[in-house]
């Protein structure tokens, strides 16, 4: 069997992260890493994140780290680069470029040598990198006891002969820890220190390998280390020796109690004991009675003298470095550092798992343990207004003279800096998924969603256990967007929808923030609709808002109309004649845009003093087919000109020429002239435009110029408004013309080529002439509409993107990035995506598909005109969202575009609201309501019944009233709603009779031994005195469990039961077992299996419970309490149950390292068959008479049960050990395999081969017939059928025979496993073959070596060392959708190199995932 493999929702948690100056000298970059995803976010004034740009790397990032090169491009601009560690031993060098708006490879270092592995290591450690203060070199920690050095040029200059100065660094030595000194067996931390003459190291290493409780400070101070350990921090210094330490419980200073080192004589000479004066009390800050302890805790430095600690529970400290009395701040550096002071903020924050330094003092960024969310948090360093914790809350210790507190308010030396932090932006995430379920989703609308066929689609939901401690959650996932319909109104014949604001001087401010009319196109007129407290219908228009919504403009074929406020008409304007009308438009307030179906272009310009229409510029033949207009905002630099942001800067042009472009004339017939910037260095060409250190010719401040060198024209021409008409031609050409003279400042000749970085032809070798044609290879996409947006949080952080839709259905979408070309200021970069509007179409056999793609595949345009009204496909909305909650504030609002038709999708920013985040948009692929029914058009509404919501038209003609559910976040690829619990999920599963969740959940509650535990612990001395005094010890904590029963429509628990003390739930599943209550003899039951840990003294025990759930009435305010538990036995087991599922209508169940099959009959259980198992039982799964387990060493077993006699039976099981996470079925037709998923974050596609050959030992051992390396671990699978291909054309159902498996991920992403034939394996397989060297690799890194399966041992089997590296039997999904990205040429390129058609390779991609389209 052969499978195809993709993530479908990328991973949402944060491991790493650092702050540099990457995408300009100027700019304060966040650089995250997601697994294998590298984000760039940018700091903006607001304190708000943006993102930049997003690349998807072959590889996982285990560390990064900045350095400022100065031999590099980068560096002698100013910018940053960036160091990336991938496991096992690789180091990658990148740097920002600005011209392709993509990062570039400097170098990669591979210090995976066969002579240093480690090879009976079976857990390694992944490489670190730290990187000296002054970026002299850098430093991998790889293998626990290897050290590579990376020395970096700091000047070339005189090493211009030498052959190797074209590299930025000098070669690289490896070292051993053993030879610096025999004692370091493992590095623990190492750091960098600051202020010497050579780059020096400090390692923090163990003798044996013991426990990673310890960590250096990687924020390295100027004049020591940061050292922290579990119970305390200590500063230690080259002054100040032994050090200092601030102690944080009781156990610091007891190592006295410790077991006795071994004899003298097995450690040779005698060594010399003596007291460790880190424990004495004059170099201690005692604050031993907080009982805290810092495991999992993370640090950051607010400045030199402060650090901030978070707790791995959350709790916030803030630890200061101080000199002596008098020497406070600055000062305290000329003696040294003599004490801490430390003070708890008395709040608790999310769970850190990296911080780091935003900017010049602007924040912080870390990612929640639990929910994976990023925040970005102002930092205001204040002593005189309150801070967050105020004066009360106080608690605060400093060192020195027997560890007293010294007092607050003493002299100026002692105050204590202030800080004040609140959460400016928030970036929301899922993980780690502990479980999932699938279920069908709650309906948030009042009114029906349009029937289908329920037989050929069925919705549902993804629901995920993520969080730690308060912050547990419950994920809702869900792939379409499910509005809730407020109203439904019957309009027959509808094609497009439009509302229209306008500026009533009768009304208030807020009756004037509503859409005033709603306007329907007809196929013969126009329906406007007055959206007061009820639609009503007043008159035929068709119209949009000018003048900054003082007007109304109505487009009709044949001319435009200009109407007031009340609907009246202010001017008439003729357009065209009988063979002459228009087809399409443009608006951009006071400017429209018509094209005609001729071809024709008119331009006309509305005056907001006279109140009219007049025509500026008409053109013939222009030959367009699509425009949009867009205004950059008076004084933003969203998009403009070079020479507006040379003047902005007080600069001007250096050596001004002129270019002859005759690219679209002026109705006089003259040819507008511009100016280019002649560059000389091309290194310079960011410094030009943003400010750089070059010298620049500045005008003197004459004739009333300002101090910038503007003169008032110029101050005045700045401070106006700059429209842009992007204008698409037929012979697949964009060019970007200045209104009001459509002067061109931008042109792409080859657009429909569809690059992945578009520059201006005019500062490049490109011709230009319009009228040159384009060669038969050079055809590309047929486009049929374009439209300009700006999308962002608020106006003044705003990214401009250009969309376009081609003939088949396909968005392209471009971001335009900064880059100085010679007229307009930036470039167009295209941003993959894997959406395809357009699927597969009906089948019209049982194994025949036919693909609306091939039918509509791109072929040359013919020259006849359009004789037909354009249809707008593409529809931008915006303030779109609702809010809700408890206190009605829970909510954000939406900007983007919706793009009807068949298959819709949104593409949407946020724009804050009650949970402000901002990162980049979102493409969210379709609707609920709309699966196999067409949308006509969409538009946004807002009023009184609507508030902030939109209203669409499908092919039925019902017109619906819609707003976005307020639960839903849709800042991730996926919708999710995410319902707080304050408590830990651990395991949820559906049950689908009653519509409701089982979730097991525990809270945290203090470990308390029993009495029989306790007189045992002193009877052996564990505790030398009962009334021992115990302040200041921490202790650890259990949680206590329970099972409840979850509405999906409220999300509320409406019953629960609870468990023993010490009983924790390691299993929950809904089993159909055999019952006589039910005519089909089949009954739901709800089986939960248990264990009992009550220490490492006592045997562990378990338990056995099954639940029925019941109808009951519900109370009298709430109808969701309709369901209860009701328990009907319950098993005391000998060992835990650690797994358990039915199996053809019996519970099977691992009990310790036994399974039992049971029958369950009139409420007992009874066993009838068993099977000795490994070690640990962690998943159980079935089909018919079969049984897969896997454990967590020995791999996993294929069972079969025999009913007469009752007998299990292995049938099959991996010889190889294998940590196993998750495992299920995948069934293709008559075929079945197991998928797995290991540690080591592969995933295995097993056989069972009954046959007796020598490679499967006579049928006893599981084939490996797929691997990969998916660089994530799969916790869950959920097996799922493919949804029907559809009806044939006599109405019969055509059922899918395959089965795909839903995988959640410890990385807060989703899966998809699903199984191919042959022959469509092998095509995409040579597609992928091509890919792999077509591409150009991200930081130098291999896609096939990335999917190569890792292991810990030599392999058994000889399929993973033979055949080319990479996966086996398994494609690499990621790697193929980039198919649908990349340039047209290339996609031509790799088809014709199989042997092949671009449309055929995207119609095996699409008939892949055919039939998954569940969520």
């Amino acid at each position: 069997m052969h499978s195809f493999a993709a993530s479908v929702h990328r991973a949402t948690a944060i491991e790493h992260s650092t702050s540099l100056a990457f995408t300009s000298s100027k700019a304060a970059n966040v650089v995250v890493a997601r697994g294998s995803l590298l984000q760039i976010f940018t700091a903006t004034a607001t304190n708000t994140l943006n993102l930049v740009a997003e690349f998807a790397l072959a590889g996982v990032v285990s560390s990064l780290a900045k350095v400022r090169l100065p031999t590099t491009r980068a560096g002698r601009a100013g910018c940053d680069s960036l160091l990336l560690a991938f496991a096992d031993a690789k180091m990658s060098l990148v740097e920002y470029a600005p011209e392709t708006a993509t990062i570039v490879t400097v170098s990669i270092h591979y210090f995976e040598r066969d002579e240093i592995k480690k090879e009976l290591v079976l857990e390694k450690t992944p490489p670190v990198i730290r990187v000296d203060p002054q970026s002299r070199c850098a430093a991998l920690c790889f293998y626990g006891d290897r050290i590579a050095i990376l020395p970096f040029k700091q000047d070339v200059g005189h090493e211009s002969d030498d052959p190797t100065s074209k590299y930025p660094f000098h070669p690289s030595y490896v070292l051993r820890t053993t030879e610096i000194d025999p004692k370091v067996r493992r590095v623990v931390d190492f750091a960098f220190l600051n202020d010497f003459i050579e780059p020096t190291l400090a390692i923090l290493y163990e003798t044996y390998q013991s426990w990673t409780g310890h960590e250096i400070s990687s924020t390295p101070l100027s004049s020591g280390l940061l050292i922290q350990s579990t119970n305390a921090l200590l500063y230690v210094d080259q002054t100040n020796i032994p050090g200092i330490a601030v102690a944080f419980n009781a156990f610091y200073g007891r190592e006295h109690a410790f077991p006795a080192p071994p004899p003298a004589d097995a450690l040779g000479p005698t060594p010399v004991l003596r007291g460790n004066l880190l424990y004495h009390d004059s170099n201690v800050t005692d604050c031993k009675d907080w009982g805290i302890h810092l495991d999992g805790a993370q640090l950051v430095f607010l400045n030199p003298d402060t650090c901030l600690v978070i707790l791995g529970d959350g709790e916030c400290l803030v630890v200061e470095l101080t000199g002596d009395a008098g020497s406070g701040g600055w000062d305290r550096r000329r003696g040294g550092v003599k004490r801490f002071r430390a003070t708890r903020c008395g709040v608790r924050l999310t769970v850190p798992g990296c911080l780091v330094r935003v900017g010049n003092g602007l924040g912080f960024w870390w990612w929640e343990k639990g929910k994976k969310v990023a925040a970005i948090m102002s930092m205001d360093e204040d002593d005189d207004d309150d801070d967050l914790y105020g004066d009360s809350g106080k608690k605060s210790s400093s060192g020195g003279g027997g560890g007293k507190a010294s007092d607050l308010n003493g002299s100026a030396g002692s105050e204590q800096s202030r800080f004040v932090f609140k959460v400016c932006d928030t970036l929301p995430g899922l993980g780690p998924i502990r479980d999932m379920a699938v279920g069908e989703p709650a309906k948030y609308s009042e009114d029906p969603f349009t029937p289908g066929d329920l037989v050929v689609r069925r919705d549902l939901e993804a629901v995920c256990c993520v969080g730690q401690g308060a912050y547990g959650a419950l994920g809702v996932l869900s792939k379409n967007v499910r509005p809730k319909i407020l109203t439904t109104v019957e309009l027959a014949e509808i094609k497009e929808t439009w509302s229209v604001k306008c500026f009533d001087p009768n009304a208030t401010q807020a009756e004037n923030e509503f859409h005033k009319f709603l306007i329907m196109s007809k196929e013969f007129g126009t329906t406007v609709l007055k959206t007061g407290d009820e639609l009503q219908e007043i008159s035929d228009i068709f119209a949009t808002s000018v003048l900054k919504e003082s007007a109304i403009l109505q487009v009709q074929p044949n001319g435009v109309l200009l109407l007031d406020y009340e609907g009246k008409l202010i001017q008439n304007l003729a357009i065209g004649d009988d063979n002459t009308w228009v087809v399409s438009c443009s608006v951009s307030d006071a400017y429209v845009v018509l094209l005609l179906n001729t071809g024709d272009l008119i331009l006309l310009k509305a005056d907001a003093e006279h109140r009219n229409l007049t025509i500026l510029l008409e053109k013939k033949d222009a030959a367009i087919t699509s425009a949009s207009l867009y205004c950059s905002p008076a004084g933003a630099s969203n998009l403009e000109t070079v020479g507006r942001v040379l003047r902005r800067q007080g600069r001007t042009f250096n050596n001004p020429s002129k270019m002859d472009l005759d690219i679209l004339s002026s109705p006089t017939g003259g040819k507008r002239k511009h100016d280019e910037i002649m560059d000389q260095d091309d290194d310079d060409d960011d410094d030009d435009l943003y400010g750089g250190s070059s010298s620049k010719e500045v005008p003197s401040q004459e004739n009333g110029a300002n101090e910038n060198g503007n003169t008032q024209d110029e101050i005045a021409e700045e401070s106006k408004e700059e429209v842009y008409c992007f204008a698409y031609k037929e012979s697949g050409r964009l060019d970007v013309l200045q209104l009001p003279d459509l002067v061109p400042v931008f042109s792409i000749p080859r657009f429909s080529m569809l690059s992945n970085s578009i520059n201006d032809a005019f500062a490049s070798s490109l011709p230009s002439a319009e009228s040159e044609e384009k060669p038969k290879e050079d055809i590309g996409v047929d486009i049929n509409e374009i439209l300009v947006v700006s999308l962002g949080p608020d106006a003044n952080n705003q990214d401009v993107y250009l969309m376009a839709r081609t003939e088949t259905g396909d968005l392209i979408i471009y971001k335009a990035s900064r880059k100085k070309t010679s007229h307009l200021s930036h470039l167009l970069a295209m941003i993959p995506h894997k959406l395809q509007p357009l699927p597969l179409n009906k089948v019209d056999t049982l194994h025949s598909i036919v693909s609306l793609r091939r039918q509509t595949k791109a072929r040359p345009k013919t020259t006849c005109r359009p004789s037909f009204v354009k249809r707008d496909y593409l529809r931008p909305f915006n303030q779109v969202g609702s809010f809700g909650g408890a206190d009605g504030k829970t909510g954000s609002f939406y900007c983007g575009v919706f793009m009807t038709g068949k298959y819709p999708c949104w593409i949407m920013a946020g724009q804050g609201g009650g949970s402000s985040s901002a990162e980049g948009f979102e493409l969210i692929d379709g609707m609920q309501v709309a699966k196999g029914i067409d949308i006509e058009d969409a538009a946004e509404l807002h009023n009184v019944n609507v508030p902030h919501g939109f209203v669409y038209v499908n092919e039925k003609g019902l017109l619906r009233l819609c707003q976005l559910p307020w639960q839903f976040n849709y800042d991730l690829e996926w919708p999710m709603c995410k319902v707080s619990l304050r408590r830990v999920p651990h395991k949820i599963t559906y049950h689908f009779e009653s519509d409701t969740y089982i979730m097991a959940a525990s809270t945290p509650y203090p470990f308390n031994l029993s009495k029989a535990q306790q007189a045992a612990a002193w009877q052996q001395a564990f505790w030398t005195k009962a009334k021992e005094d115990r302040t200041g010890l921490y202790y650890p904590s259990t949680g206590t469990y329970s099972l409840e029963l979850i509405s999906p429509v409220t999300w509320e628990t409406v019953d629960r039961f609870q468990l023993e003390e010490f009983e924790q739930i390691l299993c929950a599943q809904v089993v159909n077992l055999d019952s006589k209550q039910t005519n089909s003899g089949k009954k739901l039951f709800l089986a939960v299996g248990t264990g009992m840990c009550r220490g490492e003294d006592l045997t562990a025990r378990g338990r056995i419970l099954i639940f029925e759930i019941i109808d009951v009435v519900p109370e009298i305010d709430n109808p969701q309490t309709c369901h209860k538990f009701k328990l009907l036995h319950k098993a005391e087991e000998k060992s835990p149950i650690t797994a358990l599922c039915g199996i053809n209508g019996y519970l099977a169940c691992a009990i310790g390292s036994r399974m039992i099959l049971h029958t369950f009959d009139d409420d007992t259980l009874n066993g009838i068959a068993f099977l000795d198992t490994n070690i640990y039982v962690n998943n159980l799964t079935s089909i018919k008479n079969t049984l897969i387990l896997s454990d967590v060493v020995k791999g996993v077993w294929f069972c079969g049960y025999q009913e007469d006699p009752p007998k299990l039976k292995m049938l099959g099981k991996d010889y190889s050990p294998m940590m196993a996470y998750g495992c299920e079925y995948i069934v293709d037709d008559q075929t079945m395999a197991f998928i797995v998923s290991d540690h080591e974050k592969n995933m295995h596609v097993l056989h069972i081969c009954l046959n007796v050959t020598f490679q499967s030992y006579e049928g006893q051992k599981l084939i490996h017939k797929g691997e990969m390396h998916l660089g994530y671990r799969v916790q869950k699978y959920i097996r799922l059928r493919k949804l029907p291909l559809g009806r044939t054309k006599f109405g019969a159902i055509q059922y899918s025979n395959q089965y795909f498996c839903v995988g959640g991920t410890l990385d807060g992403g989703l899966n998809y496993t699903i199984p191919c034939s042959e022959k469509l394996y092998k095509r995409l397989y040579a597609v992928y073959s091509r890919m792999v060297n077509y591409l150009l690799p991200l930081a130098g890194l291999n896609p096939r070596g990335f999917r190569q399966i890792q292991t810990r041992n030599k392999p058994l089997t000889t399929l993973i060392t033979s055949g080319p590296p990479g996966p086996k039997s398994i494609l690499d999904g990621d790697l193929l959708f980039q198919y649908l990205s990349i340039p047209v040429s290339l996609q031509r390129d790799i088809a014709k190199g199989v042997g092949s058609s671009v449309e055929r390779i995207i119609d095996d991609l699409l008939e892949v995932m055919t039939g998954t389209d569940y969520f």
